[in-house]
């Protein structure tokens, strides 16, 4: 209530019960999520939204990560070799952090749908023009395209903020750009190379949305020639389309 904030900014001493609970907010985000969640109904929509997002991309920051990353290794325990599944490349969560930093910063309102499609062609370019992919991730074939193994976990131990938005009965996930400096100090693990992939990729795909890219990456003969939830090795995009100047038409176009 009011009054016991009032208190609190007054610095008069809380009661144990809350200060117990207060504290535990502070070290805890997980409980401070369950805590939300539970009393969402005494906050309005927008105040609740910005209170999910901010305590989310706060987890995302705190002790949690490892848990993340490990959840992340333990999926790619079958892939400790440089294979044609993980494009002769380990996986490298640098890299990975690094990516989606730099994709969160170029391109405005980023769908998680959109950034896993221009990963899946920015680890083929690398492969194709240096023989090895950049992050090391394994992509499954689904339904609306490729899919890396253990999507969910990646998004969450990059240096940027995950954003649920509710449009229209449906969730879609934002990835936006930190404010502040510790995206920068995952793109210092991106080389030229990187870079040139990256850029490359930005202009020629950067200005789909997520559906347009989805139904690009459906006329890509490694898609094609995979069925549902297959592995896609590297090797079967040797003729990718969409970054190599040729046609790649969309219901929109």
């Amino acid at each position: 209530g009011e009054i016991t904030i009032t208190r609190y900014e007054t610095k008069q001493i809380q009661e144990k019960i809350y200060d117990d609970v207060i504290r535990r907010c502070i070290t805890d985000s997980a409980f401070l999520l369950r805590q939300l969640e539970a009393n969402r109904s005494a906050f309005s929509d927008a105040s609740y939204q910005e209170m999910n997002s901010r305590f989310m991309a706060r987890r995302a920051c705190e002790s949690q990560v490892p848990d993340y990353l490990n959840a992340i290794q333990t999926q790619y325990q079958g892939f400790a070799d440089p294979t044609d599944e993980n494009g002769e490349s380990i996986l490298n969560p640098d890299k990975i952090k690094g990516v989606i930093a730099w994709f969160a910063w170029k391109i405005k309102g980023l769908a998680k749908v959109r950034l896993m499609k221009l990963m899946w062609y920015t680890d083929v370019v690398s492969f194709l023009r240096h023989g090895h992919s950049m992050t090391g991730l394994v992509y499954r074939h689904m339904p609306y395209g490729a899919l890396p193994i253990g999507a969910d976990e990646i998004v969450k131990i990059a240096p940027v903020r995950v954003e649920e938005v509710e449009i229209d009965d449906h969730t879609i996930i934002y990835i936006k750009p930190r404010n502040d400096q510790l995206w920068r100090e995952f793109m210092k693990h991106l080389t030229n190379d990187d870079i040139e992939v990256l850029l490359d990729v930005f202009h020629q795909l950067g200005h789909y949305k997520g559906l347009e890219l989805s139904e690009i990456m459906h006329r890509e003969n490694a898609y094609v020639n995979t069925k549902h939830f297959d592995i896609i090795p590297f090797s079967m995009a040797k003729d990718i389309k969409a970054v190599n100047g040729q046609s790649v038409p969309t219901s929109k176009s």
